[in-house]
């Protein structure tokens, strides 16, 4: 009898998580629709953001994310969160304190792992912050850039390490982007997801290259979640798999294209799966491809459309001038670097702006712009310690970090907490903890 009592104590707990679940994504979905309207309504997103914060540090990651979810959706659809950029920021560096906070909470063994990564991320940060006070052309905004990168990226990876054993943030960022690629679906055929150029489609999110960034990310994450949980059945996984392909293509989204085909020959050449199932993902992969191509007009004018985008005569042709400035901001200071993420000016300003916007589009050219070959080596040595940091899961999570990086090779979004630089440090985390 007491053993049946605790069986039904089980179920009935499952099942009021499973409803609590579903109230929160309704909740979730809520909030982002009432932020749509106007700048009421947005400062009143803000204000119920807060209810999350009833989970602690559960609750603040959860609103880190959502805040992110906010800022990149597609203009035609919502309110500008710009408008109420000062209350943004005070958000992120709230949250990322109360998260930061909880390293004192952390276990002696996790307080050890933490301090391990931390140590080449603070000399990064250090040898930035000189490099930027003493040289660059705008140091106040470098340092400040250069703050909010690091500042949030250490909360996620702390608050990430503290919350892990209270939630599967694996599954909870998968709904997250399956959210994103769901909704975009019913845009498909509306002028509205291609409101930024007329052609690449962008779906709910700002522009096509954001959509394309996102559906790398989530293709990594998507993947991951089926390796690390069986109870996934196939059907569902190639169907989300075939959806993001389709749709990756419709971005016409170079770098996040050639990102997610190497995410999917890694995973079909590492994953531990009966041969069936790889057969499977290879035979749905080829016949999402096919059937696309084959609509879009024949092979060569679709490569050429992707590759060469919208009439360009070279490949590169619409990097060219980003990478021409980085090579040469290169070369005036090859080894020390201009100063963390602000424009190379021939005077120099103390003035503190959010106007000096620079778009390195490269992470390798971007660090060397920014802080040379010592700040390249330094960024290398550290993001090698979180990759040998969870040496004995690699072959499971190696995908997380894989697409952090290859998706900042075309569109260098690692640094930028003020776009989608969350859900970058989150990937980072999961390989880390889980």
């Amino acid at each position: 009898m007491p053993l049946r009592n605790s069986i039904r104590f089980k179920r009935a707990k499952i099942e009021q998580i499973r409803v609590g679940t579903y109230l929160e994504w309704i909740l979730i979905v809520f909030l982002l629709g009432l932020s749509l309207y106007n700048k009421s309504t947005l400062y009143l997103f803000f204000a119920l953001l807060l209810a999350f914060l009833k989970q602690k540090e559960v609750g603040a990651i959860k609103a880190l994310n959502i805040i992110t979810y906010r800022t990149i959706l597609n203009p035609a659809l919502a309110t500008d969160i710009g408008i109420l950029q000062g209350i943004k920021w005070i958000y992120i560096f709230a949250l990322s304190t109360y998260l930061i906070l909880s390293y004192f909470k952390l276990g002696g063994l996790l307080q050890k792992k933490v301090n391990r990564i931390m140590l080449p991320i603070f000399l990064f940060f250090a040898y930035n912050l000189l490099v930027s006070f003493f040289v660059s052309s705008l140091p106040l905004v470098a340092i400040g850039k250069l703050v909010s990168y690091v500042y949030v990226f250490l909360a996620i990876i702390i608050g990430v390490a503290y919350t892990k054993g209270k939630i599967d943030w694996l599954n909870w960022v998968d709904i997250l982007f399956k959210s994103i690629v769901i909704l975009s679906v019913f845009l498909i055929p509306s002028p509205i997801g291609r409101v930024r150029n007329g052609i690449s489609f962008q779906g709910i999110t700002n522009q096509p290259n954001m959509l394309g960034i996102v559906l790398a990310i989530a293709m990594a994450i998507h993947l991951t979640n089926y390796i690390f949980h069986t109870r996934k059945t196939t059907i569902s996984f190639l169907s989300f798999t075939s959806l993001y392909i389709y749709m990756l293509f419709l971005t016409r989204s170079r770098t996040s294209i050639m990102t997610v085909f190497t995410l999917l020959i890694l995973f079909m050449l590492f994953m531990d799966a009966k041969s069936k199932y790889k057969f499977a993902l290879i035979s749905v992969t080829s016949a999402i491809l096919v059937i696309f191509v084959y609509f879009s007009g024949g092979f060569t004018v679709f490569v050429r459309g992707v590759l060469y985008k919208q009439g360009d005569v070279d490949i590169l042709y619409s990097r060219q001038e980003q990478i021409s400035t980085l090579i040469a901001n290169f070369k005036r200071s090859p080894i020390i670097g201009n100063g963390f993420a602000v424009p190379v000016l021939p005077y120099r300003s103390f003035a503190f702006s959010h106007e000096f916007i620079v778009e390195p589009g490269n992470l390798v050219l971007a660090v060397l712009s920014y802080s040379g070959i010592i700040g390249l080596t330094l960024l290398t040595w550290y993001l090698w310690k979180i990759i040998s940091s969870n040496k004995h899961k690699a072959r499971k999570l190696f995908l997380l970090p894989l697409s952090t990086i290859l998706v900042s090779m075309g569109e260098m979004v690692f640094f930028s907490t003020n776009n989608i630089g969350i859900w970058l440090y989150m990937c980072l985390a999961l390989y880390i903890w889980l």
